[in-house]
């Protein structure tokens, strides 16, 4: 991430009232996998008196986010760079698998076809779960 983040100062800052710790669970980080699959994700925890804290940076090549939990907290910075809103994307992400019920990953499946593959829930026949673009199949 070190080479897609080459000034974290010179990044836009904010707040959110998304609290940064659900995301981090299995299901819903792999929710946010299927929505934005081109999105790299490291996560830093605190030591000593900052044992409690931790920072999560999202990087795609060009764009980055990182979220900052401090406990007690009822808001959280997020600082943020390049041309794409990497934390709205990441927020909408985990909205939507919310709006869905919060379904596990077992409960998820892909179809590949000749004319690409695609990722469902509950069943191929479920419906498609929104995710990254279907990846054609002469990209395979």
């Amino acid at each position: 991430m070190g080479d897609v983040i080459a000034d974290p100062s010179a990044g836009r800052v904010r707040h959110t009232t998304t609290d940064p710790r659900p995301l981090q669970e299995e299901h819903a980080d792999f929710a946010i996998g299927l929505r934005l699959p081109d999105v790299e994700q490291r996560t830093f925890f605190g030591r000593g008196a900052h044992a409690g804290e931790f920072t999560t940076w999202y990087a795609d090549g060009q764009s980055w986010a990182s979220v900052d939990y401090v406990p007690d907290a009822h808001s959280f910075e997020v600082n943020e760079g390049g041309p794409r809103d990497l934390w709205r994307e990441i927020e909408d992400a985990y909205a939507a698998w919310r709006a869905r019920g919060e379904p596990p990953r077992e409960e998820h499946g892909v179809t590949v076809t000749g004319d690409g593959q695609w990722t469902w829930h509950t069943g191929p026949r479920g419906g498609r779960v929104d995710c990254g673009a279907s990846i054609p199949r002469k990209a395979l």
